[in-house]
């Protein structure tokens, strides 16, 4: 078998095997992998005349596209380090993740360029704007130039290979670094237990900008599925995409799947449909029992992860009608720790956080070592492992292990929002509301709801002359113009009372957590 490290080798190796397979198909079009390769191949050539080399970092603005893939493969190949941006962004987040990352060039559509506006670049002098289109980038609509690219036999596996933007439970995202190696044995774990082969036709419907979303390129190049690209919409029309690819396989977040399981599924034909795989929350029993019912040859796969580690745990299908609570055991080439306070791993039914160790670790987070250590922390220090030397990743999450070694969610250890399964810091939230004039302070909540996990609100402390309906309405206004949709708030809550602070005259959030929201109102 070729030799894989790099993550631009794995379709090399997909290319050696399938040069005429389809690899991706977009809408009524496809592209085989040989195809794929040469256009991959082109891009890295146009970047290269740039001047572009290994470590320099490039964000991908770009719609769910082969264009993204591609790029994707060439980025590796010049041993860049891309950067995936939720399309669904707004200009200001765009900004602050290229800022953050000290990115040299974007890489957009025409179409997402006019998002980001003329006044994108004020006060940046070393960021480009590539548009791509037919194959071409071009810059300030001169096409760049193809010229030979050097070997990547240089590029070592655990070179950074790409920044995920991430929200922690305060501050801006936070770039999760991952390296060659982190993508290409997370592509093969998951692509094992999922028992994806040539034969597959995956519906990648998730953000590429998701860890879980990127995962379909990777693990689909790894074993040669075909990768069918759909942007979600509504429930029926991922019936229609799921019947008219002959889809096997779809990996998604909860209030995707209840859009799915609330859609006329008794009526259609699935025997076409080998899994069903949930990341990014619980998703609830019913939804869950509704979706085996309604397609009964499907194996459900519920899987646990964190972008700071990729993929932890999934639970066997065979298990789920036994514990469907669970999020199961760890993947391939992984080991999960329950560990508590005093660092020690925890008994059987001990709640603890769960940590991370194995390949999929990350080497961190961009640029801020104080986070760095606070999550990435020494093997060693844990009690029973004092002599190793590796890395952990504590990932913030309480857990409890059963006796026959069967995780269990419990709650997260900090105040994160975990919305239609995105992380969403508070503090995101709160800097775009406290930029409308007349806001004093505000603070933003996770709400239970079964249908997101969570959704925002917001309580705003204002001046008496602002309680109006009018300035609510500028309000939302304002939010929906910088904010994109899964952080918009539901509900607002006004006070002209200032908000409860704690000892230290801090605004009190543990304090707000506990009390109904309806005492702002």
């Amino acid at each position: 078998m070729q030799q894989v490290n790099l993550l631009h080798e794995l379709l090399d190796y997909q290319i050696s095997l399938n040069p005429e397979k389809v690899a991706v198909r977009s809408h009524s079009n496809t592209v085989n992998y040989q195809d794929l390769g040469k256009k991959s191949d082109f891009i890295a050539r146009q970047l290269n005349s740039m001047g572009y080399s290994a470590g320099d970092r490039i964000g991908l603005f770009l719609p769910k596209s082969v264009d993204f893939i591609a790029t994707v493969f060439a980025a590796s190949r010049l041993g860049l380090t891309f950067i995936p941006i939720n399309p669904i962004l707004k200009p200001q987040q765009v900004r602050q993740i290229c800022e953050d990352s000290e990115a040299v060039a974007i890489v957009t559509s025409k179409s997402k360029a006019e998002v980001l506006g003329s006044r994108f670049l004020e006060n940046s002098d070393q960021l480009n704007i590539l548009i791509i289109s037919d194959q071409n980038l071009t810059i300030d609509g001169k096409a760049l130039v193809d010229t030979p690219i050097h070997s990547s036999n240089s590029i070592d596996p655990e070179h950074l290979a790409a920044l995920f933007y991430t929200s922690g439970s305060t501050g801006k995202p936070k770039g999760v670094m991952l390296c060659h190696q982190n993508i290409v044995i997370g592509a093969k774990s998951v692509a094992t237990y999922l028992e994806n082969n040539e034969d597959d036709r995956i519906l990648a419907v998730l953000p590429f900008s998701f860890d879980a979303g990127f995962s379909q390129i990777t693990t689909s190049v790894w074993a040669g599925p075909e990768i069918v690209l759909f942007d979600f919409l509504t429930g029926s029309q991922l019936v229609s995409a799921l019947i008219k690819y002959r889809i096997t396989g779809i990996t998604a977040v909860p209030p995707i799947y209840m859009a799915l399981a609330t859609s006329d599924l008794e009526s259609k034909e699935f025997s076409h449909l080998r899994y069903f795989a949930n990341t990014g929350g619980k998703m609830p029993l019913a939804t869950l029992n509704k979706l085996r019912q309604s397609l009964p040859k499907a194996k459900p796969f519920l899987m646990y992860g964190l972008t700071e580690a990729f993929r932890s745990t999934y639970l066997e299908p065979t298990e789920i009608g036994r514990i469907p609570e669970s999020i199961g055991k760890a993947i391939p080439n992984v080991e999960i720790l329950v560990v508590n306070a005093k660092n020690e791993v925890c008994q059987p039914n001990e709640p603890g956080q769960l940590v991370h160790r194995g390949p999929l670790v990350a080497l961190g987070y961009w640029n801020n070592k104080a986070k760095t250590e606070e999550r990435f922390r020494d093997l060693s220090s844990i009690k029973g492992f004092e002599s190793a030397k590796e890395k952990v990743v504590f990932s913030g999450d309480q857990v409890i292990r059963d006796k026959d070694g069967f995780l269990f969610f419990m709650a997260r250890l900090d105040g994160m929002i975990k919305t239609s399964g995105y992380r969403v810091s508070p503090e995101e939230v709160e800097e775009i509301i406290y930029q409308f004039n007349g806001i004093q302070e505000v603070v933003a909540v996770g709400v239970n709801d079964e249908l997101l996990g969570q959704h925002i609100e917001v309580i705003c402390h204002v001046r008496s002359e602002n309680l109006t309906d009018k300035y609510l309405d500028r309000l939302k206004k304002h939010c929906r113009d910088n904010l994109p949709g899964y952080m918009n708030p539901k509900k607002f809550y006004f006070s002209e009372e200032p908000l409860p602070k704690n000892a230290n005259s801090k605004i009190d959030r543990s304090l707000i957590g506990r009390m109904p929201l309806e005492t702002f109102a």
